[in-house]
């Protein structure tokens, strides 16, 4: 009887402790490219890096986005008078600080499509 109590209670915390250590699934994912990073790129990143007049990195894409995610973040950051600040020359509006959170998110979310 002591034997199966003390099983019992092992596989109790065993399953217990992988719940605890189980990271978010990308279906479970709060922040999507489709419904949250695509419109900001969409919105702040045109007409630079979109096909249609594009003349630099092309950033229309999920893979595009992702493979270019920390530059992004990175540069989304960076003081307006800085080279490297985008949006260049401040052609659009910045992002704002809830936005950039969102890319942070996605990021450690795993890219959620």
């Amino acid at each position: 009887m002591l034997k199966k109590i003390f099983t019992l209670s092992l596989l109790t915390i065993v399953v217990a402790g992988c719940a605890l250590f189980q990271g978010t699934p990308a279906s479970e994912a709060t922040v999507t490219y489709s419904k949250h990073i695509e419109p900001i790129m969409k919105a702040k990143c045109t007409p630079c890096h979109y096909p249609e007049t594009g003349k630099v990195d092309m950033l229309d894409t999920y893979d595009s986005v992702r493979k270019h995610i920390g530059g992004i973040i990175y540069r989304v950051q960076l003081s307006p008078d800085k080279k490297k600040y985008m949006p260049f020359k401040q052609k659009k509006e910045a992002m704002s600080p809830r936005e950039i959170a969102l890319f942070e998110q996605w990021k450690a979310e795993g890219f959620a499509p």
